[in-house]
Order: structure tokens, then sequence, then C-alpha cells
């Protein structure tokens, strides 16, 4: 946490598939959307074309959550040893909108996730069925491009769904997309880095004073709150609250918890 605080100022938002919960891709593809399309599913975007369409795009997360409970200091910081970084959402959602990418709340319910698979399905047979096809759609060149539209939805709306019994966490998304191994389109600022191991990231510069609104010193951290409340303001940062949890975190295991990135 000092460390981004008092030195890089900025979170990652990871490459999908390097972060330590397979669920963040696999409940959308394996369970949710073959069941909400069916049969029906077309062709065109089965999981075949799905599997094929990932390895084209670079899907990158950073979780935020609404929540503060036992359960999330023992996952994501190191049982309760760690410490939370508060934001104001606002002017978060305001950030986000002059860089030109994603945050939104997750859905954990099963037929309202249903209800939105259904509605593009249905939208996407339209598209198809003869005497109806809208004169954007009337070239061979335009229809050969709907598969990968489509499918860049559909690995936009995966990123938005979770199972119910993630519910309680009340998580966040910050969600970058781009063509793996292209260039960023639009007007973004941020950059792709590599870590030493060589797996892609962005950083977030978003632990400013106008975003940070607070930390939040885990149950079991040591850091006294003072020395880090002087820091904080050496660093200009001197606006950022600091408090202890009020969770109660279970005795921890012998083998610990990492917290995810």
């Amino acid at each position: 946490m000092r460390k981004i605080l008092l030195g890089s100022r900025s979170l990652w938002a990871s490459d999908i598939f390097s972060m330590n919960d397979p669920d963040e891709i696999l409940y959308a593809f394996s369970d949710l959307l073959p069941t909400a399309m069916g049969a029906g599913m077309r062709p065109e975007f089965g999981r075949e074309v799905v599997k094929q369409e990932w390895a084209k795009v670079c899907v990158h997360i950073a979780c935020f959550s609404n929540a503060e409970l036992p359960s999330q200091w023992e996952r994501y910081a190191n049982q309760g040893t760690g410490c939370a970084i508060g934001f104001d959402q606002s002017a978060l959602e305001e950030w986000c909108l002059q860089q030109g990418v994603s945050l939104f709340p997750m859905s954990y319910d099963r037929s309202r996730q249903e209800e939105m698979i259904s509605r593009f399905h249905k939208s996407v047979d339209r598209i198809f069925t003869p005497g109806l096809l809208k004169r954007e759609w009337n070239s061979l060149a335009a229809r050969k491009t709907l598969p990968d539209k489509a499918t860049t939805y559909l690995f936009s709306l995966a990123m938005t769904v979770k199972k119910e019994h993630w519910q309680e966490e009340r998580e966040w998304r910050i969600l970058i997309m781009q063509p793996r191994n292209g260039a960023l389109r639009g007007k973004r600022a941020l950059m792709p880095l590599k870590r030493d191991d060589g797996v892609c990231h962005f950083a977030l510069p978003i632990c400013t004073p106008t975003l940070v609104t607070e930390v939040v010193i885990g149950p079991r951290c040591g850091i006294d709150s003072e020395v880090l409340r002087r820091q904080l303001n050496d660093a200009g940062l001197g606006l950022v609250s600091v408090r202890h949890s009020s969770c109660q975190c279970p005795r921890p295991t012998p083998e610990g918890t990492s917290g995810r990135r």
C-alpha cells in the first residue's frame, strides 16, 4: 500500500488470464452463455469462435468494492495484515470517462444476466432475419464484421457477471479491452506494460489527492496510524483520512492467503 500511495500512485488492471480466480472468466462462457442462448445459439458466436477470439483480445480488469467484510480482508489483504484504499466513486467515474474506459457494478442476479444475454441473442437474430436486415448490414463486408462486433460485446458482458454467492462483495470493475499485440484506439493515454514474467497489465494512475479519500488499516495490520498520516501528508495526501477497520477476522491459517491482483 505504501509503495502505491507514496510511490507509483497507480493500481494495476490485470490480464484476466493472470488473475488468481478462474471464475472471473469461466462462469459466463462455460455456464451462463450456453444456458441463456441454448440450442439456438448461432454458430457464428459459438464456443469455438469465442475461444478463438479470446486469443485476439487483451482484456484487463481492476476490482473495487462497496463493501468491507472479514472475508475480503482474508482473501485480498493477506489475512487482514494489509490495508485498503478508499476512492471517491463520483470522481473515479469521471476519471474513467475521461480515459475512455468502463467502470461498472457487477451483476449477480442470474435471471437478470440471462435476460441480458437473451436480448442480445434476439437482436442478432433480427439482423439476420430475411427482409429485416438493416441497411447498414446489407453489404457482405459489413456482415462479416458482425461476429467480431458481437464477440466483443459478449466479452464485455462476460466481465460484468458473477455467481450469486459473490454478491456480498458488491464489486465494481474498471475494464480495458484492446486487440492483442495491437494499439489502443481512441483517446486513452493508458499504455500496456509488462511484468518481469511477461504478463501484460495497465497502470491506472488513480491514487491521487483528487481520487483517494481514505486508507483503512486491516484488522491484523501493524502499521502505526500516526506515522502513516505523516507519510501521507508529506506525499501531498494530507486530506486522506486514516482509520482502523472494525472487521474481526478469524484466526489465520498456517499457510496464509494472498490477495488477488
